[in-house]
Formats: structure tokens, C-alpha cells, sequence
């Protein structure tokens, strides 16, 4: 028998559909749904997508679906089997056994309770590819720094020459990863959302940034089920390394019942574990075994203490991988991903930087605690109902103006001037009036600091916070 073709080619074209017959190679992955022939793809996103061309790669039968009535996916129908479906205008799962469910869609959707009630099987995108591979991963979990902490895995162990590939909540889903991808490391940032819908995903190193509230409106308020979700990696695991967070009390609680290896990293963590990694006046200590890697503070361009934590957990990961302790020398090449403390400029002497990937009160706090006071702070977004109170409290003291933007912005003036904020505070209708607006009241006093980070979501006014991030730098640059 020949081997069979990676791609399609023009021979491959079934003359009654015109869909073309990709034919399988599925070397180096295993049936994720063994015994499973029609399985449902509930939202046809980038990773509902991906999802679908790796059931199909199995030969099977995909009854794919999403709300959107005008959604064209022709092309990547394409690449499914002859005998799949399309619906559009509504989620179905008429005929199916197991469903593949896009992260946007919230657990509250009555397609969750028609999925139970007919005992059908609900699991993510990520928990489809994770069962596809065999591939080792390292996931990192969390509310912030995930990116940041993937990117720096990723960058230490290409240093070390490991072959890594980068997917999942950061751009590139996991499914799509697997397709392409036979080798190598998976580094996989992971969100509540997804592990809400992974029961068997168990990667071989999970690293755990921090826990704080966020996404509590997907959640419809309950904290216990989003920290849950978080933890679920660790849950799974029988054995296996988990890095942890000593200086977050959540995070630390999770050692507890691990069956696997647990280093540390934060404030103590040079006295806990064999490894583990700590901060030293503005340097970053690893030790791994009988080896410890000092990484000096001026190879370090990151800004602020909570980077120097992701690049503790970033390089415990790494280590957990295999990389060699000289490949972390790298992190004076790293170059940290748009939108986060990002400095855009100075102009007629005042900074400009942006913070726009700081989507919930506890990271914009740890832009506040970085910078030097005192700054115009930019402001507001979606109000996913979190609680504002340290937010506020630490602009006391670091923040000589308020411009707000977006909902948030009468319930976050509102409680600022309830908590006794002294700043003046402001009001915005987009982007460019209140970047213009900064830069008056910037040249107007003693201010030489302008930084737009927000505390919240930003569907309200954009399409995304490296949308809001990008608006702000092309406002900026107008000035």
C-alpha cells in the first residue's frame, strides 16, 4: 500500500461534493475519541475550527454549529468529512455522542443542560487535542502573567534547543498545534474557560502564576468554581512537577494532595524545596538540584516584581522540561508581548506607556506598584462586577489624575471618590480624547507620566485589548 498524503491534492476532489478527500496521516497522534463517530462542534471560532480538522483527520463525522447565521467557513469545510454537517443560526446536537464546546459559550447556556439531560459528553478544544497527542505538555494556569510565563517558557527552551510549540488561550489553538506539530514540547497557556470542559486534561508540568477575581460575570458570580477551574490541571496530575507561587495563598494551597513533585518560587522559597527560585536585591535566583542559576537584575528589561516572578516560574518550567540552567541567560533577549507595560514613547517630555493587557483590577495594581508616582492613570472598560477597593487604594498616592473610559467609568468615579481619592478624575467618550486629555493635564502640571491600563475587558468601545492597546499607541503618536 502507498503511504498516504499529508495534503489534499486536486485528485482528491469528490466529484459529487466538490469536498475535498483529505487523505489521513495521523502518525504521532491517537484517536482522541475512540468509539465516538459523529461528535458535535458547538461555535466555529478559531478553535472550533481546529477542532473540527482534527475529528476529521479520524474520519469523523462532524456536525458543526454556531449562533451566527452569516458565519462563512466554507473554505475550512473543505477539509471535513463528506459526511459532516453544517448548521448555522443555532447550536445542535441532534445525533452526537460527544461535543466539542467553544470557550465562549458560558456554562449558564441551555445547550449544557440538553447536553446532560441527553447524556452527552461536553469537553473542550484543549482536552480534545491534549487526548490527540503524545506529546509532553507544560500548561501554566492562572489569572495573570500567563502569557508573559508561556512566552518566557517557550523562549528558554527554544534556547536549549527542545523544540517547543506555543498554543492554546494565547493565539494558536492547541487543536491546530496537534495537526501541525509531531515533536517537541506543547507549551499551553490555559484558561478557566477551557478547563471548565477538560476532566482528563493532565499535562506533565503545570505552572501556576497567581489567583485573583476576574471573568466572575462568565461565572455568574461563583468564585469557588473559577479557582476550581484553575486548579483543575493539578487535580489530574498523578505525578508529574507542579511549579507553584508561595506568595499567593490560593496558589500555595494547592500542594496539598499533589502526588507529584512540588518547587516553589517567591518570597521563602529558598528555604522550602531543593528547587526553587527567589528574588535577591533585583536578581532572580534559580536552583534546581545541586544547580542554581543566578540571573543578574540588569539582564532583566521587564518591568516590576510581578515580571520577575513570571521569569522565577518561567524558568522552574523550563527546567521541569529539561532545558539546560545556561539556556535562562536568554531572558536578555526576551522581548515581553505587546500591551504589557509597554513604553510607546516620550513626547514633548512626558511617557507614554501601554498597560492595555491589564483586563482586571489585580494586574492593573501591579502596574501601579511598578511605576514611580506620580502618573495619569487611563482607566475603565467592561464592569465584569469585581470588586475595585485595593484597585483604588493603591492609586492613592501613585496617580495625580483619573481619565476614565468605557462602562466602568460613573461606578469606578463613583467608589474612587467614595474611598476618598483626591485625584481629579475625568471622563473620556474614546481613546483619542482621553489620551488627548492626559497629555493637557500632563503639561498642565508636574506629571510626566501617562498609562493606560485599564482594570477591565474592552468589548464595551473594542474588539479586544491589543485593539485597545494599538488605538492608544496610534493616539499617542498623533499627538
Amino acid at each position: 500500500m502507498r503511504p498516504r498524503r499529508c495534503r489534499a491534492t486536486a485528485n482528491d476532489t469528490d466529484a459529487s461534493t466538490g469536498r475535498l478527500d483529505v487523505e489521513r496521516n495521523t502518525e504521532g497522534l491517537r484517536d482522541p475519541l475512540l468509539g465516538h463517530e459523529r461528535i458535535a462542534v458547538l461555535g466555529l471560532g478559531s478553535s472550533g475550527l481546529a477542532a473540527a480538522e482534527l475529528l476529521s483527520l479520524f474520519g469523523k463525522t462532524v456536525i458543526a454549529s454556531d449562533t451566527r447565521a452569516d458565519l462563512d467557513v466554507e473554505a475550512q469545510r473543505q477539509k471535513w468529512a463528506p459526511s459532516s454537517q453544517l448548521v448555522l443560526g443555532r447550536n445542535t446536537l441532534d445525533g452526537v455522542t460527544v461535543a466539542v464546546v467553544s470557550p465562549g459559550i458560558v456554562p449558564d447556556s441551555p445547550i449544557f443542560a440538553e447536553a446532560k439531560e441527553r447524556g452527552i459528553e461536553v469537553i473542550s478544544e484543549l482536552e480534545l487535542a491534549a487526548r490527540a497527542t503524545t506529546l509532553p505538555i507544560i500548561a501554566v494556569t492562572g489569572t495573570d502573567g500567563k502569557t508573559t510565563t508561556t512566552t518566557l517558557i517557550g523562549h528558554f527552551l527554544t534556547a536549549s534547543g527542545l523544540n517547543p510549540h506555543m498554543g492554546g488561550n494565547i493565539g494558536t489553538p492547541l487543536c491546530q498545534v496537534v495537526l501541525e506539530r509531531r515533536s517537541g514540547w506543547l507549551v499551553v497557556e490555559v484558561s478557566a474557560f477551557q478547563l471548565l470542559h477538560s476532566p482528563k486534561f493532565a499535562p506533565q508540568v503545570t505552572v501556576a502564576t497567581n489567583i485573583a477575581q476576574d471573568h466572575m460575570d462568565y461565572f455568574s458570580g461563583d468564585w469557588a468554581s473559577y479557582v476550581e477551574a484553575k486548579r483543575r490541571p493539578l487535580r489530574q496530575m498523578r505525578e508529574g512537577v507542579a511549579v507553584l507561587n508561595l506568595e499567593d495563598l490560593e496558589i500555595a494551597s494547592w500542594s496539598e494532595g499533589f502526588g507529584g513533585e512540588v518547587t516553589w518560587y517567591g518570597k521563602g522559597a529558598d528555604s522550602q524545596s531543593t528547587s526553587g527560585s527567589w528574588d535577591e536585591n533585583g536578581d532572580v535566583v534559580l536552583r534546581w538540584g545541586t544547580t542554581t542559576k543566578r540571573l543578574e537584575a540588569s539582564s532583566i528589561s521587564l518591568l516590576g516584581y510581578h515580571n520577575r516572578l513570571n521569569i522565577m516560574a518561567a524558568g522552574l518550567g523550563a527546567l521541569a522540561c529539561g532545558a539546560a540552567p545556561g539556556a535562562l541567560e536568554s531572558v536578555r533577549d526576551y522581548q515581553a508581548p505587546a500591551h504589557r507595560l509597554q513604553v510607546v514613547g516620550t513626547f514633548e517630555g512626558v511617557e507614554y506607556i501601554d498597560d492595555s493587557k491589564a483586563t482586571n483590577p489585580h494586574a492593573a495594581q501591579a502596574a501601579l506598584q511598578t511605576l514611580s508616582a506620580p502618573l495619569i492613570l487611563i482607566a475603565g472598560g467592561v464592569d465584569k462586577g469585581l470588586s475595585l477597593e485595593a484597585w483604588i487604594d493603591d492609586m492613592k498616592g501613585h496617580v495625580s489624575a483619573l481619565v476614565l473610559i468605557g462602562a466602568l467609568s460613573e461606578r469606578l468615579a463613583r467608589e474612587a471618590r467614595a474611598r476618598a481619592l483626591t485625584a481629579p478624575i475625568h471622563f473620556a467618550g474614546s481613546m483619542e480624547d482621553a489620551v488627548r486629555l492626559s497629555q493637557e493635564l500632563a503639561l498642565s502640571g508636574e506629571t510626566r507620566c501617562v498609562l493606560l491600563s485599564p482594570g477591565c475587558s474592552s468589548f464595551d468601545m473594542f474588539a479586544s485589548y491589543s485593539a485597545r492597546g494599538d488605538e492608544f499607541q496610534r493616539a499617542v503618536r498623533a499627538l
